[in-house]
């Protein structure tokens, strides 16, 4: 397994642990956010709208993916020694633009909150 998908998956694992997502979302540190978030709607994967809205997706969704990778050499004898830049992207559905924002600020804020509780190294290597 690449870096990359070590990064990516690392992150899927953080989100959608006992201290994941879900529990930021259920104990209000992200507003009043109605949905529990199942492990399942966290998905490590770079798919464009059109593609994604072809198969059948439960909104709202989280999607993990690299987004670049800079291997900068620093370090002489690593294989990789540089920023690797993961991006978290949440997709949400609504009757109303209104809807669709307080969702998305609900999970982006949760998101946020995991973060937080979880800096530092997050897998070897």
């Amino acid at each position: 397994m690449g870096i990359m998908s070590t990064a990516t998956n690392a992150l899927q694992s953080i989100l959608g642990g006992e201290t994941g997502l879900s529990w930021a979302l259920s104990e209000g540190r992200a507003g009043n956010a109605d949905t529990v978030l199942r492990t399942a709607d966290i998905k490590s994967e770079n798919v464009s709208i059109d593609v994604a809205e072809k198969s059948p997706v439960r909104y709202p969704v989280v999607l993990i993916y690299c987004d670049r990778l800079v291997n900068e050499q620093r370090e002489k004898f690593a294989i990789v020694s540089g920023t690797l830049s993961v991006v978290v992207e949440v997709r949400a559905s609504g009757n109303s633009i209104a809807a669709v924002s307080g969702q998305t600020l609900d999970y982006v804020e949760a998101i946020l909150a995991v973060l937080d509780c979880h800096k530092g190294e997050w897998a070897t290597g």
